[in-house]
């Protein structure tokens, strides 16, 4: 016997209260509706293909009917085929009935490694029944708070590593396990991304193994709606991290590393991070940040392009006619430039864009720029710091830039360098006050690149990521002209010390992360503080926040010195004042370790005689020891070597609102990847896991979704020719057939019929009486969900039963109260 949803295993007769025949002056059986009224009152059980997502389906159905409303009966990823209810503008009332109904879905999995039958049957075993938050089916169910209910598992076939099985699941139970915000940042070997680009571009990630950070890569990326609730973790340096409450995180306890669940830790945790920020930079050319209709003023680039459209074209006119593209350009003598959307048409363009250095802008000035530079991203320091990056009005692009500083030595560096870049390019100093100068130029060129990197006006259009993704001496340079323009450093010398500081500001706490990033990417620790602004920075009555990226220590502040450096006179004088300091400890010694590499020193109990009181109360303590700490004692006695990872201190623990989507992968072997900066995060739990091998599922169609299954199945081209026929021929044979009464999405709910009499009242609103019922079905329960009908068999409304089945027909009294009508008023008519 084939597995059956709960609905489908109840046998339901009927009750009579009270015979009744209906009126044929009102209303009409569902097959009689017009196809304009099925229309509006019509269900398509949509056959979806893999690449849309659900709400686009819905759209593309929309579009075929010329309606403007519709719904789906719950989300499928993008990738996942099948079973997809859309309803038909009134009909979209009944989507919360099929968003509740059970649901079921065929599944091919595939085993990283070979198993016995006899284990992988015993652990699909653990996924039947009731599931509460662990574990889950590999892509068939999703963790939750809530407890859901896996109905059956059937093994369908299994053939070498695959296996292709079928599940029914409760509503609410998804079809993967995720975890992350789409703005939580993942490790690549290409640099940082977002979650959510992630899922549409996987790269090679970074994942701990046994101490140490390795590159791997994922055999599934996935994405479905959030939940309703997030937790956000913000740790001391800053920086926070978004995530579901059943998703884990890697903390340090006392015996090692051990994944733990966001909801179940508390602030007096560590989480465990990558001592070294990946070095990884992406390889970019100038042309990848211009846009398409940015032109080009090369000579040997022009030739080849014009010889790979004559190679494909036969000709440039030939080209012409079948591109509607410019030609000029390739015309003998021409002096025209060409565009890199040229280059693209001709298929040219990833292969010769390194060549290309030389460029043209609107208003006929050449500029010739190699590679990207040092001096370039120099000047977008200073730009994102304390300047803007506009488009002026009636442009497609950025193209004014300008820059303020009080420091007229600094304002001269800028245009120097600028002059440097873009000698043919105009640019203007202006003393705005007396000790404010500004700096001001339309440069497109500069402009469009500055924007493609991040940096934008007004901030909350900047994100200066793609700048976290550049080579290591060019962030240095970026951080300089950041720093010359709204950065600090301060010394101050006591009679027994000395105070230093070094730090970037911002109002942007996104543009905070990214700086800090940065640092922790040149090898320089830091931590993002959160401080109140002063009075000129009070947006109507609403204190505002400042962000200061602080250098960790002497150390650090000494590499900051060295590797980045200062064009600025004022603070160039206070990094010699901090240079003169002495006996600064290395910058990574201050770092925390993993908890359990205090049980090494205690076992050394001639470290105790040695190191004195400090390491008695270290030792006591509920606090972890730092690197220098563990060194120092390994010098005096060995001790096992320290992996390549440290621990930080958890700040504040909040629920926050969930977005609309989260993100998850599964990471073959080690189960986890890096996140943020570094911090270690579980992916999903699955049957691989249950096996110890690995899994990951290859394909995922729904069979079921309430009452609609694969016999009732049309594409969106069956829609289409459908219609077709109906309005070109006047054939209502096939857009009957495809779209169904709205009566079929109530199937699977328990029915009651009232009398001719009773309809207008619950088309008001009114809950149902028992007089009302002419016949019910056996088994309703109380508080179930039950869809009330004419005697014609119409749908009326749906609402919550108030008592049971026998109940109304023995008692008086409210017997359903209403929730959705989906019936118009007055077709029957109204008793007064």
């Amino acid at each position: 016997m084939d597995n059956l949803l709960p609905f489908e295993t109840t046998k339901r007769s009927v009750y009579v209260r009270k015979q009744f025949k209906t009126s044929d002056k009102f209303g009409k059986l569902p097959g009689k509706r017009t196809v304009d009224e099925l229309i509006n009152l019509g269900v398509v059980n949509v056959d979806k293909p893999a690449g849309p997502t659900s709400h686009q389906v819905s759209a593309y159905v929309q579009k075929i009917l010329g309606i403007k409303k519709s719904g789906h009966s719950g989300t499928l990823d993008p990738n996942v085929t099948g079973v997809l209810p859309v309803a038909l503008k009134k009909s979209t009332k009944v989507i919360q009935t099929l968003l509740k109904a059970g649901k079921e879905y065929v599944c091919l999995m595939h085993l990283h490694k070979p198993v016995k039958e006899y284990d992988l049957y015993k652990a699909l075993e653990k996924f039947t029944g009731k599931i509460n938050q662990l574990p889950p089916i590999k892509s068939s169910v999703k963790r939750q708070l809530r407890e859901r209910t896996v109905y059956y598992i059937d093994v369908l076939s299994i053939q070498d590593q695959d296996v292709l099985f079928k599940v029914g699941c409760e509503a609410g139970t998804y079809v993967r396990k995720l975890c992350l915000h789409p703005n939580t940042q993942i490790l690549t070997n290409e640099g940082l991304m977002s979650a959510s680009d992630y899922y549409f571009n996987p790269k090679r990630i970074y994942s701990f193994n046994k101490g140490k950070m390795i590159e791997k890569n994922p055999s599934a990326t996935q994405k479905i709606q959030s939940p309703e609730k997030l937790v956000k973790i913000t740790m001391s340096s800053g920086v926070h991290i978004i995530i579901t409450p059943d998703h884990e995180l890697l903390t340090s306890t006392i015996d090692g590393y051990k994944m733990k669940k966001a909801s179940e830790i508390k602030k007096t945790d560590y989480l465990v991070k990558s001592l070294n920020f990946p070095h990884k930079s992406k390889q970019i050319s100038i042309s990848d940040l211009l846009d398409d209709d940015y032109l080009i003023q090369q000579k040997n680039i022009k030739k080849e392009c014009k010889n790979a459209f004559i190679s494909k074209y036969g000709s440039i006119r030939a080209m012409n006619r079948a591109l509607k593209l410019d030609r000029k350009a390739f015309l003998s003598k021409s002096d025209h430039a060409i565009t890199i959307k040229h280059l693209k048409l001709a298929g040219i363009y990833n292969k010769i864009k390194k060549e290309i250095h030389t460029f043209k802008t609107q208003k006929g000035s050449l500029i010739t720029l190699k590679k990207l530079n040092e001096d370039l991203f120099y000047l977008f320091g200073l730009i994102a710091s304390d300047g803007n990056n506009t488009k002026e009005k009636g442009t497609v692009r950025h193209t004014r830039i300008k820059f303020h500083n009080k420091n007229e030595v600094l304002i001269d560096q800028f245009l120097k360098i600028y002059k440097k870049l873009f000698p043919n390019i105009p640019i203007s100093k202006t003393k705005m006050t007396p000790t404010l100068f500004q700096l001001d130029t339309t440069n497109s060129f500069l402009a469009t690149i500055a924007a493609s990197f991040g940096i934008k006006s007004p901030q909350k259009y900047s994100d200066l990521l793609p700048i976290v993704n550049a080579n290591s001496n060019l962030i240095k340079s970026f951080l300089r002209g950041y720093f010359d323009g709204d950065g600090s450093a301060y010394f101050k010398k006591t009679r027994t010390n000395h105070k230093t500081k070094i730090c970037l500001h911002t109002i942007s706490s996104q543009e905070s992360v990214r700086l800090h990033m940065m640092l922790l990417k040149v090898g320089i620790p830091n931590k993002i503080f959160t401080r109140r602004v002063n009075s000129k920075l009070v947006s109507k009555g609403k204190e505002e926040k400042m962000y200061e990226v602080a250098i960790g220590n002497i150390s650090s502040e000494k590499k900051f010195i060295k590797e980045i450096g200062t064009n600025h006179p004022e603070k160039a004088k206070k990094f010699e004042k901090i240079l003169s300091l002495k006996n600064a400890r290395r910058s990574c010694d201050h770092y925390y370790i993993g908890f359990h590499y205090k049980k090494y020193i205690k076992e050394k109990k001639s470290l105790l005689h040695a190191m004195g009181g400090n390491l008695s109360r270290i030792s006591k303590e509920k606090i972890p020891i730092t690197r220098g700490f563990y060194k120092k004692a390994s010098t005096m006695c060995k001790l096992p070597e320290l992996d390549d990872f440290i621990i930080e201190k958890i700040k504040s623990i909040e629920s926050v609102v969930g977005t609309d989507y989260v993100y998850d992968m599964t990471v073959p072997k080690t189960h986890n990847f890096l996140i943020e900066t570094g911090f270690v995060s579980s992916n999903c739990h699955d049957i691989g896991q249950e096996l110890k091998i690995g899994a990951h599922m290859a394909e995922l169609r729904r069979t079921k979704a309430g009452p609609f299954n694969e016999t009732t199945l049309f594409t969106l081209q069956d829609l289409t020719d459908a219609l077709y026929y109906y309005k070109k021929h006047h054939n209502e044979k096939f857009i009957r057939k495809v779209i169904q009464p709205v009566e079929a999405a109530v199937d699977h709910l328990p029915k009651i019929w009232v009398f001719d009499t009773t309809v207008d009242s619950l088309c008001h609103g009114a809950s149902l009486a028992v007089p009302g019922i002419s016949k019910l079905e056996t088994g309703i329960k109380k508080n179930e969900l039950v869809a009330i009908f004419t005697l014609k068999n119409e749908l009326i409304c749906y609402g919550e039963s108030l008592l049971t089945s026998k109940q109304m027909m023995a008692d008086k009294g409210l017997a359903v109260k209403t929730d959705k009508v989906v019936m118009d008023r007055e077709v029957y008519p109204r008793i007064k």
